[in-house]
């Protein structure tokens, strides 16, 4: 076909291009959403591979580690959304996946598209919404809903440049103080960042897998620029998942009257801080839930100013504790190098790229040394050791510098230098290297 429109308009050489690269979007398109056999593909699995892979869209990874969480935790994915540039794929994608234990619902908005994944999360399911900017905000005061209530929901931000509707085709990492701070007086969540197209599968299986063992809110960060990049990723069987060991319901080992005694909705777990996640139905164990304060133990509603701050500390320390479930800090470029980059969200692909560049071809000190942040709350362990005995430390984003005062907040003993840019476009390696060379040591 190529060879035909080369020939067709061989007198035109602007018609040609115009219909050559419409043709390669047109195959890509085809591609990626598996409509082509595979033996007419351009693409060769590895030599001496006999794995399986897949062409994914990091909407595409998103609604396929969603559903793989479900499977193995061995409860039905309920996902909640209402259609939204650029997250609409994930609902599209989950839509036709025609198996009863996921269920996917369209609300009328995205506040009845949460309140309705919190329900499912209460009845004991995988409850998960996904959206943008726009719809995250109206989303806000449901997910303290489910902060107070302790019910596990997972929320995908894909974020696009804003503020308001802004440029929903365009990426930006904007929203991150929503994530973090976005609501009502102290809220913790967990939350995690996607690097890559293959990593957004990953982020939301460890969303889920968080959400569930420690009846927490975990949200997911992605964008406009994960959302529809793709990737040839290695398709694992579900005994290569992690294990996802959900506690039982007391109900299980205990009578209802041992359970009171003893216990009750809002005891503790010492290791993870998480209470028990108490479906409802079964006779004894009901207990009041909701927006309003609980008492420590019981559960009961409750106004007294002691026990809210024990409550409050509670949800906060258990929050931190899902530290230990985190992946370890991502590096690479040349270790000793007295300027270290810090990257989160999609910047990481860039970035490494002209970091290694730069370690094979530069002298010593002209090189940089990256660390990718995989999680913004908690923050993962050793963080501070790579951010001692630097000259400087740069932090790249698409925003104002957000991510950049998270870590001036929790490491006020060193020095951050914010490298942002608002333009909606992913950073180039030329932009990388006009902006963090000036940083270099002479």
């Amino acid at each position: 076909t190529e060879l035909w429109l080369k020939s067709a308009h061989r007198l035109s050489p602007t018609m040609k291009d115009i219909n050559l690269k419409a043709l390669a979007e047109g195959y890509t398109a085809a591609l990626v959403r598996e409509l082509i056999p595979y033996h007419l593909t351009l693409v060769d699995h590895p030599p001496c591979d006999q794995k399986k892979y897949r062409f994914l869209t990091g909407n595409h990874a998103l609604a396929l580690g969603l559903v793989s969480a479900a499977l193995i935790s061995q409860r039905k994915l309920f996902f909640g959304g209402y259609p939204i540039t650029p997250a609409s794929t994930i609902l599209h994608t989950l839509a036709n996946i025609q198996q009863s234990d996921i269920i996917t619902y369209q609300a009328e908005d995205e506040i009845a598209a949460i309140g309705a994944a919190i329900g499912a999360a209460y009845g004991g399911h995988l409850g998960a919404v996904a959206t943008s900017g726009p719809g995250f905000t109206l989303m806000t005061e449901f997910i303290s809903l489910a902060v107070t209530a302790e019910l596990p929901l997972v929320v995908i931000d894909v974020q696009r440049a804003g503020p308001s509707t802004g440029m929903p085709t365009k990426t930006s990492q904007g929203d991150l103080f929503l994530a973090l701070f976005g609501r009502n007086d102290s809220s913790p969540v967990v939350v995690l960042a996607a690097y890559s197209p293959g990593d957004c599968f990953d982020k939301a299986y460890l969303a889920a897998k968080i959400a569930m063992t420690r009846n927490c809110v975990v949200i997911v960060l992605s964008d406009a620029y994960l959302a529809g990049s793709h990737e040839v990723t290695g398709v694992r069987q579900a005994q290569e998942l992690p294990a996802i060991s959900i506690p039982p319901h007391p109900s299980q080992h205990m009578t209802p009257e041992n359970f009171w005694a003893s216990q009750g909705p809002y005891t503790r777990d010492q290791k993870t801080g998480s209470r028990p996640w108490l479906t409802p139905g079964v006779v004894g164990y009901e207990h009041t839930i909701g927006g309003l304060e609980k008492t420590d133990v019981t559960g009961h509603i409750s106004y007294d100013g002691d026990n809210h701050q024990v409550m409050m500390n509670q949800r906060h320390e258990k929050i931190q504790k899902t530290q230990d479930m985190l992946p370890p800090l991502l590096s690479d470029g040349y270790p000793q190098a007295q300027t270290l980059v810090i990257s989160w969200g999609s910047t990481y692909g860039a970035i490494k790229h002209f970091v290694r560049t730069r370690r094979l071809s530069c002298q010593p000190e002209e090189r940089f040394f990256h660390i990718h942040l995989e999680s913004l709350c908690p923050l993962q362990k050793k963080l501070p050791d790579y951010l001692k005995q630097r000259k400087h430390i740069l932090v790249i984003e698409s925003n104002f510098g957000q991510a950049t005062s998270v870590l001036r907040d929790h490491y006020p003993e060193f020095t951050f230098a914010a490298i942002t840019k608002n333009d909606g476009k992913p950073w180039s390696e030329q932009e990388l290297k006009d902006r963090l060379t000036p940083y270099l040591s002479p």
